[in-house]
């Protein structure tokens, strides 16, 4: 179902985003 691989795609993109964001505030939070 290419449905079910865009959604698959869509949750693997935003764990991505997720993980990215919180090393992005972490290494904010340091130099802060």
């Amino acid at each position: 179902m290419a449905l079910f691989d865009y959604f698959e795609d869509v949750i693997s993109g935003f764990e991505f985003w997720i993980a990215f964001g919180s090393l992005v505030g972490i290494f904010g939070l340091l130099i802060g």
